[in-house]
């Protein structure tokens, strides 16, 4: 399947082509000794040629899954398949053409779900575990080591598990289902984590009087800490080399020494999420009830009106965006190129 930004590469070269093909026409006509600009027929013909234009992007919505409750998260592995966790205590795999495969229930609401490249999905939630469930739905195993309620789950290519949660705490865990090392040095409740692929873990906080976001390392050493007291910070997403955290608004941070890089203040409402495509472009969600699409550069692309708060956006390698919230419902959307041909 090829994917949005490969299409939007491709669209481009062709319509290069065609631009172009003015000028390589009438240096080809040129070779054969034959000035175009002195022949106003031959000029005529070539000026009639229609040419390419890239007249944007639109998305459309392809289905929608129907829950008993509330989506605090969504995440999609490669394959399309979507999971969802909600608060009827419920963990569900739903098909790419929206159909649901499997259903795993819970002693508590699911405050978040991640998935692997294998296909292995994790969830915590308010039953303060983490566990482990298979491709199938079958329970692997449960780390039962939390202090009180699970809000967020990462994982990263090796298969380690980060967990953040209400006891002000960042835990990694072995594939296995051990805990590898614990950072207590957020003095409120951590409520979002993201592992970049070097295994720093990015993680935020918040108390009445100030946000915290802070970088660890992949031994649980704390990197640098940053105090937000102006700007709320819910949801943390990284990249190969950026950090991106919505809140109050979104920024886009280096990750190496998290510098301000460009800052969108668009949203009408609070960011619940942020996530980020291949390419650089973020999508966020929240209480504007309003999905928007912003590009590498920091400027909005489209914007999705949905009915209800979103509390989760994810995207697949494809460009496809999925959606859960107060609607109870988990919703695909897919993005389209808009091509116009315009005739000289």
């Amino acid at each position: 399947m090829t994917t949005l930004n490969q299409i939007t590469t491709q669209v481009d070269s062709i319509k290069s082509d065609i631009v172009n093909v003015h000028s390589k026409l009438k240096e080809k006509v040129k070779t054969l000794g034959i000035d175009v600009l002195d022949n106003d027929k031959l000029l005529d013909i070539i000026n009639k040629i229609p040419s390419v234009v890239d007249m944007g992007e639109t998305y459309k919505e392809v289905w929608k899954f129907s829950n008993a409750g509330i989506i605090n998260s969504v995440a999609v592995d490669s394959d399309g398949n979507v999971y969802s966790g909600c608060d009827d205590r419920t963990v569900k795999k739903t098909s790419p053409a929206g159909k649901e495969v499997w259903k795993f229930s819970n002693a508590g609401s699911i405050n978040s779900v991640a998935v692997d490249s294998k296909g292995n999905v994790y969830s915590g939630g308010y039953d303060r575990t983490v566990k482990k469930t298979s491709p199938a739905g079958k329970e692997i195993w449960a780390f039962t080591g939390n202090a009180s309620w699970v809000n967020s789950i990462a994982v990263d290519s090796k298969g380690n598990v980060y967990s953040g949660g209400y006891d002000y705490t960042v835990r990694k865990i072995s594939q296995e289902g051990k805990e590898i090392w614990k950072f207590k040095e957020h003095e409120a409740s951590v409520s979002s984590i993201a592992v970049d692929r070097d295994g720093n873990v990015y993680s935020c906080s918040r108390n009445p009087y100030y946000q915290e976001f802070k970088k660890i390392n992949n031994e649980g050493k704390e990197v640098l800490s940053l105090n937000f007291s102006q700007n709320i910070i819910i949801s943390i997403a990284v990249d190969k080399d950026s950090v991106y955290i919505g809140g109050s608004m979104i920024k886009k941070l280096n990750n190496n020494n998290c510098e301000e890089i460009w800052r969108f203040e668009g949203n009408t409402d609070t960011v619940y999420s942020v996530t980020v495509d291949n390419y650089g472009n973020v999508y966020s969600g929240g209480r504007d009830k309003t999905v928007r699409k912003i590009n590498s550069e920091g400027k909005e692309v489209w914007k999705f009106s949905n009915i209800d708060t979103i509390d989760s956006v994810a995207v697949d390698d494809y460009g496809n965006v999925y959606i859960g919230g107060h609607d109870k419902t988990v919703k695909k959307i897919e993005q389209m190129k808009i091509l116009g041909i315009v005739k000289n």
